[in-house]
């Protein structure tokens, strides 16, 4: 039984870096970047203090502002090519400055998908099955669809690592408290990294905050069963997983950039449809295009679109994995 384990543990791990192999090589040079219309605005918003306040409130998040802070050349960012999404012209070069950006991306990328495998494979114990579930999520998480994102200057990348980084850390801390392992030093730094994972992909694209709705429930949902009823372990996980949902509301209601993703939101998954336009006219919205509408959409919209993401768990979901960077 235990050479049967230890074989198909090193065959995972066989499989994991056969896979990182292709990713490094089949893609091409990994410092190659695409910049898009928005590149710009992620630059201009890191030249904030990244100590102050103003660093979450700045037109992007304080995870890109941090990252394009600590990337930015002596002699400034230089984007020499835009691509356009639209209309299918995408254009990689190697810019200054840009190229760390990308290849920090992938390397992160390689990185939480590689811990997601391994982490998920160890609590199956069959031995084919492990296999098996490795070369899927491997072969997922570096599928075009996925890993081409790497390469863009946008938050997609971040904001899809980043996630599956803090899920692969929150399976583990899971198992942990499941077995009733001894080890508390070991799941008080685990939780520690999983909540400091959980900060930067909050503050890497608005519509991650909102999607912590759905865990608070889930981290409490956990009380129903019995061996996790003794643990203040899981009160603790969800007050500070609330914290982190009220510094990012407050954080993306500060930002200007809230209204025209808002306004985005409401062209796209609001007016279209009748039922959703009741809901909101239900709870007080104008009709849309009058001069009381702009003053409701400014004032109310905010706190009513959270209520309807509340109130619509499947549509919520569905954001969420549409807003993963059109990835999923």
């Amino acid at each position: 039984g235990g050479y049967t384990k230890n074989t198909s543990q090193w065959l995972v791990l066989a499989v994991i870096i056969i896979s990182i192999g292709i990713r490094l090589t089949v893609y091409g040079n990994l410092k190659l970047s695409v910049a898009t219309r928005d590149t710009a605005s992620y630059i201009a918003s890191s030249e904030v203090d990244l100590l102050s306040w103003k660093a979450f409130t700045s037109y992007r998040p304080y995870t890109t502002n941090l990252v394009y802070k600590i990337f930015t050349p002596i002699d400034g960012y230089r984007n020499r090519a835009i691509s356009d999404g639209d209309s299918g012209t995408v254009k990689r070069k190697r810019d200054r400055g840009a190229e760390d950006i990308v290849f920090f991306q992938s390397i992160v990328s390689i990185i939480g998908w590689s811990c997601l495998a391994w982490i998920f494979s160890s609590r199956l114990k069959n031995g084919v099955i492990k296999i098996i579930s490795v070369m899927i999520i491997m072969l997922f998480g570096f599928t075009p669809q996925i890993a081409d994102w790497d390469s863009v200057l946008s938050s997609e990348s971040l904001s899809i690592s980043l996630f599956i980084i803090s899920y692969a850390i929150l399976i583990w801390l899971a198992f942990m408290h499941h077995d009733n392992a001894t080890n508390r030093a070991k799941k008080i730094l685990g939780f520690i990294i999983f909540l400091a994972i959980l900060f930067f992909w909050i503050f890497t694209r608005d519509i991650n905050t909102y999607s912590l709705i759905f865990l608070i429930p889930f981290i409490l949902g956990l009380y129903i069963i019995p061996r996790f009823r003794k643990t203040k372990f899981l009160l603790f996980a969800s007050l500070s997983t609330l914290s982190l949902f009220i510094l990012g509301v407050i954080s993306a209601g500060e930002r200007s950039l809230w209204k025209l993703t808002l306004a985005n939101v409401w062209v796209s998954d609001i007016l279209p449809f009748p039922n959703n336009v009741e809901y909101f006219m239900d709870r007080g919205m104008p009709e849309y295009g009058s001069p009381e509408y702009s003053e409701w959409f400014n004032k109310d919209a905010p706190a009513a679109y959270m209520q309807f993401l509340m109130s619509h768990p499947a549509y919520t979901i569905y954001k969420f994995l549409r807003e993963m960077g059109g990835a999923l």
